[in-house]
């Protein structure tokens, strides 16, 4: 079974560069949330890396749909399939911007299920909101958002203004206001700041696994929701789910 000899290393392959190569155990929040996902779901991993929650998914026997911006990450990930004798697992790498993720899934259609555990701390915060609304919007009636993101109390947020944090219940109130339901606990880890290459880093994070309301009104409802939720802090962001919600 693929959850035995973890780490796995690929002898027969190496990276781009050289490198031995393995396969890591996925995401423990992946594994906990498998089971809740039907028979040969339909997922976009998002800002997947070398593809190890989506090889693991896809070896549970689902369809997968990496999505990763680097092309070194992706032959890797290929390569890793190939030394595990992976070439019918059904982990497709698709090597884009997680920003255009709408023009992705016009594509290959709306998933069953979204990925995004190592994406939203890459984008501005303005680019993290929309992209949960993109998650959301791609994903079909019933499916899932397996989501973690980076957050931080406000006294933290003013020490690293440059990055795209959350506060702690932001991300399960942003969900909650469109609608969708919790299929696991919400939860939050806060820690100190730490440090990175001399500048100060944020170590808390939250996880979301949650449930998309089987109605389409409920689209709608949620970018209005939205909008409600910037009208004071942020104009812009309130005109923008508005117009999206058609009002």
């Amino acid at each position: 079974m693929f959850m035995t000899n973890y780490p796995v290393r690929i002898h027969s392959e190496t990276g781009v560069h050289g490198e031995a190569l393995s396969l890591f155990a996925p995401d423990p929040l992946i594994e906990a949330t498998e089971p809740l996902l039907g028979r040969n779901s339909s997922v976009l991993d998002v800002g997947a890396g070398y593809g190890t929650n989506g090889i693991y998914l896809a070896m549970q026997g689902h369809v997968v749909h990496a999505l990763e911006i680097n092309p070194e990450y992706i032959e890797n990930g290929r390569r890793i399939m190939r030394g595990i004798g992976g070439i019918a697992i059904s982990n497709r790498f698709v090597n884009e911007d997680m920003r255009n993720i709408r023009e992705v899934v016009g594509k290959i259609g709306k998933v069953d299920a979204v990925v995004a555990t190592r994406s939203l701390q890459e984008l501005r915060k303005d680019e993290a909101y929309r992209m949960v609304n993109d998650v959301q919007d791609v994903t079909k009636p019933g499916g899932l958002n397996i989501v973690r993101a980076y957050i931080a109390t406000p006294e933290q947020q003013r020490v690293v203004p440059h990055l795209a944090l959350f506060e702690p219940d932001e991300l399960q109130d942003i969900y909650t206001a469109a609608g969708w339901e919790m299929a696991m606990d919400y939860t939050y880890t806060l820690r100190p700041l730490g440090t990175i290459a001399g500048r100060p880093a944020c170590q808390s994070t939250a996880e979301l696994v949650a449930v998309k309301p089987q109605t389409d009104d409920a689209s709608r409802q949620r970018l209005i929701s939205q909008a409600e939720y910037y009208r004071r802090s942020d104009p812009e962001l309130f005109d923008y789910y508005m117009q999206q919600a058609g009002v």
